[in-house]
């Protein structure tokens, strides 16, 4: 009978015997599987999993087996073995692999075994080699060691007490370092392990450790941007407008917030890179950082209303509307009727007219210097109907007749009638 265990979920235990094919899939670990098989040749079980395996004979006398699945170990070993308690027999079981495989380098307490038995798989290939140690009873230290450079072992322990309990377990393992390393170093670029094995320190290879690896080739690095090998190592680097954290990834730099883009007046970052532009009224220069201002009044003769003017200004421009017109709502230059604003300055009438006005003088003034008016003399310009005597008043002149005469109300003097 066999039993086995599983150590994890979704194991899949294959065994083969006596010709014939037996898988079981088990989901969750722990799961005991229970075979029976009358073994006429040599079976053996697999497992995509590591599980625990318990043989049971059908003697009473003969011994129980218990073994990890897979049970070889590594080459360049020593096992050791402490039995307590009072044995009345025990054994080793130790099976070797076909690869590698060397009696004379299998040492049981320092002495070479012996008495090695091909074991054959169901089409009678030779899938390992196998042999038994008898250990006989009491206390006792034992050993067993691979000294060879290739090749692997598993070891079994079986026995029973005096008093006919059958018992049997795996053997324990204790490596120990092998003095002399199977390397070859030349370099100093690599060190053996605990099993003799050649150890090379990360960035090396080859049987003497004096082969770099190029990691950037093999993909082999951390590096987000630019890889570059050096001996035994390589560095990481990134593009312009990158940095590197210190773990070999590269981050943006964000130009604008750290103010060391250049640009004069508006930056906008993106990844890797930024990029300059320029407020309402400015054209970025050929350098794609300094901003110009833009004359609109050149560029754009019609952009100002009729009747009025354009000023350039810094970034913009203004539309002044020329003397005798205002600017309404709609933005157009309208006439200023200056006469009701009361923003001429006639001296007596006002007439408005399109951007402007005009001044005119009541009767008795004449306008002089545009808005001025000044008292015309009529007495003297003869500009009066008064037929004897002229005397001016401001804006006008009145009539006098001399002794004898007489105003008829219109200037004129006529004689007086002297009744006799």
């Amino acid at each position: 009978m066999v039993k086995t265990v599983t150590s994890q979920g979704n194991t899949n235990i294959t065994i083969y015997c006596n010709g014939a094919t037996n898988t079981t899939r088990y989901s969750t670990n722990g799961a005991i599987g229970i075979y029976q098989y009358s073994i006429t040749e040599y079976c053996y079980v697999e497992a995509n999993k590591p599980i625990f395996v318990v043989l049971f004979p059908h003697s009473y006398y003969y011994y129980t087996a218990m073994v990890w699945i897979p049970p070889m170990e590594q080459y360049l070993q020593e096992v050791n073995f402490d039995f307590y308690r009072s044995s009345r027999y025990s054994k080793f079981v130790i099976t070797a692999s076909v690869e590698g495989f060397s009696p004379t380098a299998i040492l049981h307490n320092g002495l070479a075994t012996a008495n090695w038995t091909a074991v054959y798989d169901f089409k009678r290939n030779i899938v390992a080699y196998g042999t038994e140690i008898e250990i006989n009873r009491y206390f006792s230290n034992h050993s067993l060691s691979h000294t060879g450079n290739n090749g692997k072992l598993s070891v079994q322990v079986q026995g029973y007490f005096y008093s006919h309990i059958i018992y049997g377990w795996p053997a324990l393992v204790s490596l120990e370092q092998n003095m002399t390393c199977i390397c070859n170093f030349i370099h100093s670029n690599g060190m053996c392990d605990a099993n003799n094995l050649c150890q090379c320190f990360d960035g090396w290879t080859g049987d003497q450790c004096d082969e770099d690896i190029n990691e950037c080739e093999t993909n082999d690095h951390n590096c987000t941007q630019t890889c570059s090998n050096t001996v035994g190592s390589y560095t990481c680097s990134c593009r312009a407008g990158y940095k590197d954290n210190g773990y070999g990834n590269c981050t943006d730099i964000d130009e604008c917030s750290m103010g060391t883009s250049g640009c004069q007046q508006l930056c906008f970052n993106t990844n890797g890179s930024y990029y300059c532009q320029c407020n309402t009224g400015y054209r970025l220069m050929n350098d794609n950082s300094s901003c110009d201002d833009i004359n609109e009044c050149i560029e754009d003769p019609g952009i100002c209303p009729l009747r009025s003017n354009c000023i350039n200004t810094l970034g913009s421009y203004q539309c002044n509307c020329i003397d005798g017109y205002q600017m309404n709502n709609t933005g157009m230059c309208i006439d200023i009727d200056e006469c009701v604003t009361g923003t001429h300055s006639c001296q007596h009438r006002c007439i408005n007219t399109e951007g402007s006005y005009n001044c005119s003088c009541y009767d008795g003034f004449m306008k002089r210097f545009k808005i001025f008016c000044f008292d015309i003399n009529e007495c003297e310009t003869v500009d009066h109907n008064c037929t004897q005597t002229c005397s001016n008043t401001v804006g006008s002149y009145t009539c006098s007749c001399r002794a004898g005469y007489k105003d008829n109300g219109y200037g004129n003097c006529t004689g007086k009638t002297v009744r006799v």
